[in-house]
């Protein structure tokens, strides 16, 4: 058989050459941009004479007898006719090319490649390129056949879409009719994926399985063609898949529902759709944990809080046969049978709660200790100012520029939120100090929350917000000069200024004044001009908050 399939192949190759022979037959080409001639090695050649280059203008062919029947070339290669100019002894050469030679074709199967018992297989984006030159005239077409298709042009690539072996046939024709030897490649494209299927000792995995996690899981993959390269598996949704290179233990799996996910992938890289199946892990052992309904804060050390309002219930499960029974102990107290939530209210502080929980079969899991606290006391908050601030017995007076900070303690659970709240507005949560901006009288109420919601009762203060800088009073001893009347007098020698401040509210801290932008002095008494001339005279005054009053008063001392 494959010797009569050989001797097919070899006759229907032949026939292809012939056919392709038929097809192209020998022609003159004459490049237009370089100017050149290139002629057929096979086809014979005349010269003729002519008046004109104009193509119906006379010829007269040339030669003997003979030479009618026309010269035959034997070489590719340049060649020339040369004019021999006897009277001026000048020789002019006549040139064109022979070309004879057959162009070279080559494919290339751009995709990924396998090749088993001799054979090539090809995977998912197979094209082919095609690439073809020529020594001489340059190559003209390049002719592709797919199967028994026929031969037509083949502009860039081919593709493929079909699974299915492939035989492809091809060959190139440079400008003068030269065919190059018509070449073929056989090849297999593989689009089908591999399947596969997991098994537990042997027995094929199904869904709902349970399983133990003494057995092994292993894995058998099928391709038709290529065949299977590698399988890959994970347990549930988010473990990274792994490659199977040997018997897969289940003892690192916990109780429960799991997912397997697998998948196989074949040799040219065509991958099965990822799968699933879903089974159970049963160790056996009921699981216990313990809820708390209400107030309720887990610290970062693992403490759980809770507040004499809390509900503690127990939540046990088990993953096959069921619970017979949950019990409880309190303060290492003995165990109790759990049927209902309770509370730890007549407890305080540090209480140990033991859960243990017993299936139907028997087995019990180990008692699960909970080291919870109970917090009764609520925080206690204080507040601090910083910035400006005057205290005069009970009354506190601050400014805009005062800042109010609040701050709690809880000696469990910790602080969970602050409230304020400035005069008859809403409360709202804490969070950075606050300033007050409008003068007058101002009540704020603060509290602080622990982290179980036990809440201190609510604090007041009462602060008085003072804005206003102080009045500055000045009185010369002059007659007819009095406070206010002018920021630019002329005084006579030996003149007093008396100066005074009052303010409403905090009351004046004290008065400086300055003469010439010279050093700044307190002021303690009447200050004398006994000297002529020109004074720039500052004076400043402060409250006890901090309240600034400036005034500047140009004097003229005279005779």
């Amino acid at each position: 058989m494959r010797r009569a399939a050989l001797i097919l192949f070899v006759v229907t190759f032949f026939s292809v050459i012939v056919f392709a022979q038929q097809q192209h037959q020998k022609k003159v080409f004459f490049d237009t941009e370089n100017k050149k001639v290139y002629w057929p090695v096979e086809k014979k050649f005349f010269v003729k004479l002519s008046e004109s280059p104009d193509s119906s203008s006379p010829t007269y062919l040339l030669g003997s007898k003979d030479s009618s029947k026309g010269f035959q070339l034997r070489v590719s290669g340049i060649h020339a006719l040369q004019w021999i100019d006897t009277y001026k002894g000048d020789t002019s050469l006549l040139n064109f090319t022979a070309d004879g030679e057959r162009p070279r074709c080559r494919i290339n199967l751009k995709g990924t490649k396998f090749v088993s018992d001799g054979k090539d297989f090809y995977g998912r984006g197979l094209i082919a390129l095609f690439y073809a030159n020529d020594k001489y005239s340059g190559v003209e077409n390049i002719y592709a056949s797919i199967d028994s298709a026929k031969f037509t042009i083949v502009k860039d690539t081919l593709s493929f879409i079909d699974e299915k072996q492939y035989l492809v046939r091809y060959y190139a024709v440079d400008n003068v009719g030269n065919i190059s030897n018509v070449q073929a490649v056989s090849f297999n494209l593989d689009l089908s994926a591999p399947v596969t299927k997991p098994f537990v000792n042997g027995t094929e995995l199904l869904p709902d399985m349970i399983l133990s996690k003494n057995q092994i899981l292993t894995f058998k993959a099928f391709d038709s063609l290529s065949g299977v390269k590698e399988i890959w598996y994970g347990f549930d949704q988010n473990e990274h898949l792994n490659r199977v290179n040997s018997p897969v233990y289940l003892t690192r799996l916990k109780d429960g529902e799991h997912t397997v996910y697998f998948y196989s992938v074949d040799n040219v890289g065509v991958a099965e759709k990822q799968r699933s199946i879903k089974f159970s892990i049963d160790n056996t052992v009921p699981v216990v944990n313990l809820l708390f309904d209400g107030d309720y804060f887990s610290s970062k050390n693992g403490i759980d809080y809770i507040s004499k309002r809390t509900v503690l219930k127990v939540d046990a499960t088990d993953n096959k046969s069921g619970l017979e029974k949950v019990e409880y102990s309190v303060s290492n107290g003995m165990f109790s049978i759990y049927q209902a939530p309770f509370s730890l209210s007549s407890y305080s502080g540090k209480v140990a709660l033991g859960i243990r929980a017993v299936d139907k079969k028997g087995n019990v899991c180990p008692v699960k200790y909970f080291n919870t606290v109970l917090d009764v006391n609520a925080p206690q908050s204080k507040y601090t100012v910083t910035g400006p601030l005057f205290k005069n017995y009970n009354a506190i007076f601050i400014s805009s520029k005062s800042k109010i900070a609040i701050d709690a303690l809880d000696d469990l659970s910790g602080v969970k939120d602050i409230y304020y709240s400035i005069g008859n507005s809403n409360p709202i949560k804490y969070t950075e100090p606050f300033s007050i901006r409008e003068d007058g009288r101002c009540l704020i109420k603060y509290k602080a929350v622990d982290n179980v919601n036990n809440s201190e009762d609510t604090q007041n203060i009462v602060v008085l917000v003072d804005n206003a800088p102080p009045k500055i009073i000045e009185t010369f001893s002059v007659a007819n000069l009095s406070e206010g009347e002018t920021k630019s007098v002329k005084i006579p020698l030996s003149t007093s200024l008396f100066l005074a401040a009052t303010d409403n509210t905090t009351g004046v801290s004290g008065i400086w004044y300055s003469f010439d932008n010279k050093k700044e002095q307190a002021y303690v008494g009447p200050i004398v001009f006994d000297k002529k001339g020109f004074f720039n005279f500052y004076v400043k005054c402060m409250d006890n908050l901090g309240n600034t009053a400036e005034k500047s008063i140009s004097v003229e001392v005279v005779e």
